[in-house]
């Protein structure tokens, strides 16, 4: 018996349509698996579809359907049983697969999909014809998942007067665009939290440099201190952590670490941000982020 899955991919692939596939055959946990060629789904624009698009000179299709096999004696088809092939096998295959395409391919859209909640995809049980099965009661002949992505931002009267209520010729803060970029940058949590850390960094120096310039602290003095003293000296000077504790609470009276959830919320994303940094995973502690 065949289980197919389909899943519609976040990304498209430019297939030559005059070559030929070879398919990949290998076994796990009791399963044959087979890759086959990329398909193409009804949600492609009609224009994605020009007679323009060539690789190496032959005519080629946008495609963006990953399409693999599962074949098992028999698959557990309840109902109101769990899906089978198990959704950790599905989800371990096809990431190894799509991060091998990513490698040898240089690819970089492409990426790793959270199955079964992260695309919609569609699971049909076929003979080993690939012919429909018969109906049973009780016992399903196919499983899917339709799921669709909407995002909205808000536009008030309040925000509306609040734009035109900016000052003339002011500058928006480069920490909050580096944060707004963060957020956009999810669901890829390691970029994000590079983003999300490096706005810190620029907002504590930022608004530690307004607060010297209020205390009256000379310019020289000032970047004396920033740039680690009189050989400048970058390992010597105050680390992102000393800005938000020992310099904050000099210049604000104030430190970071007198509000625990807030420094802890600031070590972690610290933590996270030099774990994927150089070891190329977000982690706190041994915990990988998701």
């Amino acid at each position: 018996m065949l289980a197919r899955l389909e899943v519609l991919l976040p990304f498209q692939w430019c297939v030559p349509e005059s070559s030929t596939f070879t398919i990949f055959e290998r076994e796990v946990d009791g399963y044959k698996i087979r890759f086959l060629p990329p398909g193409r789904s009804d949600a492609l624009p009609k224009a994605r579809h020009s007679e323009e698009m060539a690789i190496n000179g032959s005519k080629a299709f946008s495609a963006d359907v990953l399409v693999v096999e599962f074949e098992k004696d028999e698959f557990d088809r309840r109902q109101d049983g769990p899906i089978d092939p198990p959704e950790i096998l599905i989800n371990d295959v096809i990431n190894e697969f799509l991060n091998r395409v990513r490698y040898v391919g240089n690819a970089h859209m492409v990426r790793p999909i959270d199955f079964p909640s992260g695309s919609p995809w569609n699971l049909r049980y076929l003979t080993n014809e690939k012919e429909e099965l018969e109906e049973q009661e009780g016992l399903c002949r196919e499983r899917m998942l339709r799921r669709f992505y909407f995002s909205w931002t808000a536009l008030t009267p309040q925000i509306w007067d609040d734009v035109f209520g900016l000052p003339d010729n002011s500058s928006i803060p480069h920490w909050n665009n580096l944060l707004l970029d963060a957020q956009n940058a999810l669901p890829d949590i390691g970029p994000a939290i590079v983003l999300a850390y490096t706005a810190l960094e620029v907002f504590i120096s930022e608004t530690l440099d307004a607060l010297a310039l209020k205390k009256e602290i000379s310019p020289e003095f000032w970047s004396w201190i920033k740039q680690g003293g009189r050989d400048y000296n970058y390992i010597k000077a105050p680390s992102t952590a000393d800005q938000f504790d020992a310099l904050l609470q000099e210049l604000a009276g104030i430190s970071l670490k007198s509000n625990s959830d807030l420094w802890m919320g600031f070590r972690s994303i610290q933590q996270a941000r030099n774990s994927f940094v150089h070891k190329g995973r977000a982690e706190i502690g041994k915990k990988t982020l998701n």
